[in-house]
């Protein structure tokens, strides 16, 4: 299963999306289109939408930057880093993709103070 986490669009507008290019890209492959039952959109971490830091990421960003040293970015990652279930079985599954983000700490840097 893939979780895919909301944080630039609605989950309406992010689904249609991800249809249209999962379309295209199955029809440019010649394979069939996988049944949506592979993947979930999660907009639990939207908050007031994209480019304001939620007060769950901002929480991820400092419990990781203070356990582990990892940074997250307030915009994406420490969204959906905030996104990851909190059932531990779930968690023991979840491959966190973190793609970097880390200069724009800086433009949110009263937010995290």
């Amino acid at each position: 299963m893939v979780r895919g986490v909301c944080v630039y669009h609605s989950r309406e507008q992010t689904e249609a999306a991800l249809r249209d290019l999962l379309t295209q890209t199955c029809d440019e492959l010649g394979v069939p289109v996988p049944d949506d039952d592979r993947w979930v959109l999660d907009d639990s971490q939207f908050g007031d939408g994209y480019g304001i830091p939620s007060e769950a990421g901002l929480r991820q960003i400092r419990r990781l930057a203070t356990t582990t040293g990892i940074a997250l970015d307030p915009v994406y990652t420490a969204k959906a880093y905030a996104a990851i279930p909190s059932d531990p079985e779930l968690r023991r599954r979840t491959v966190f993709m973190h793609t970097g983000g880390g200069p724009s700490l800086f433009a949110y840097r009263n937010d995290l103070v």
